[in-house]
């Protein structure tokens, strides 16, 4: 098909992706960054992400898939529901807070629903199968590496995806495919260039200069990945998040500038289903089966009944500082 990838940007597009690029499967450039975070102690209990397959995954691309040639990157954007004026308003002890992407129905599952449509419509447009693989939060990809060299965005300091449209509110999935296309190219300069607003603002001061994080002190983490008794520094400054932390995106400048003038970005492919701000009392009411009623279709749900009630508790003895 005469230019291919035009028309797949396309397709992409009214299946209702925000943007789209198109990497080759090679080692992206931020991989060196990563290993030596991995090698490092500061993801001591992330350390399958030190697993071997997981570096020779992100080391050789080639290898995830038999014939790959290129590596489809598509998103869809979202807006926060609250900003940081309704933060610092928030009654610490009586009001928690939900990352703005887990307001959203689950874009695990939503994302990949539109890739495996996306494959259809090209195998439809090619008449022939073609082989893919899909990964979504999933599997030794480097998908915001990906999208960097999709020229899709910057990864920012706080090692996020920064598209110059969309900033960092963006949902990823990466198709891996023996289709050939053309690669895109990636951005020039650097966003963050003289900004440390997400560094400087981090409650529990997480974020490193070089892009990577002490994940044993991040929010997001401590609240969604961490399987132990939750430690003393989430009590002392969560400032009641329940679930994720957006700090580092509501004071970056690039969010900031988007979030004042929205005429010309395209209306969120996705609403929330949930409110962002919750009453803790009444969440710690929930029996399991309202529990899943309510969340099931979210992020949220992913951590089960018994943690989102841990960290209700934990955010009704927080005392604002």
């Amino acid at each position: 098909m005469e230019n291919l990838k035009e028309w797949i940007k396309a397709e992409a597009k009214r299946l209702g992706f925000s943007f789209i690029g198109v990497s080759a499967p090679l080692k992206t450039p931020h991989f060196e960054n990563y290993l030596r975070w991995a090698e490092g102690s500061h993801q001591i209990s992330l350390d399958y992400l030190a697993k071997d397959y997981v570096i020779n995954g992100r080391r050789n691309p080639k290898s995830l898939l038999d014939g790959v040639t290129s590596v489809i990157v598509a998103g869809i954007h979202y807006q926060p529901t609250i900003g940081l004026s309704d933060i610092s308003s928030i009654k610490a002890g009586i009001t928690g807070l939900i990352a703005s992407y887990a307001t959203l129905p689950d874009y695990h599952t939503k994302i990949r629903g539109m890739l495996k449509e996306l494959v259809h419509n090209i195998e439809g447009s090619l008449d022939y199968k073609i082989r893919y693989k899909i990964y979504i939060d999933s599997g030794p990809v480097m998908e915001k590496d990906f999208a960097f060299q999709a020229g899709l965005g910057w990864i920012g300091r706080n090692s996020l995806l920064i598209s110059p449209q969309f900033g960092s509110y963006c949902l990823l999935g990466c198709l891996f495919t023996d289709v050939e296309i053309d690669p895109d190219i990636p951005l020039d300069g650097d966003i963050c260039t003289g900004c440390s607003a997400c560094i400087d603002a981090c409650p529990t001061q997480c974020i490193f200069s070089d892009r990577t994080l002490n994940v044993e002190k991040c929010i997001s983490y401590l609240t969604i990945e961490q399987d132990r008794n939750l430690p003393d520094v989430l009590g002392q400054r969560n400032y009641s998040w329940i679930f994720g932390c957006d700090i580092c995106q509501l004071v970056c400048p690039v969010n900031l500038r988007i979030s004042g003038n929205t005429s010309g970005i395209p209306a969120d492919p996705v609403q929330s289903i949930i409110p962002q701000s919750l009453i803790l009392e009444s969440e710690l009411t929930l029996n399991q089966d309202e529990f899943f009623r309510r969340y099931s279709n979210t992020p949220v749900f992913h951590i089960g009944y018994d943690r989102f009630r841990e960290n209700l508790q934990v955010a009704l003895s927080v005392k604002k500082i």
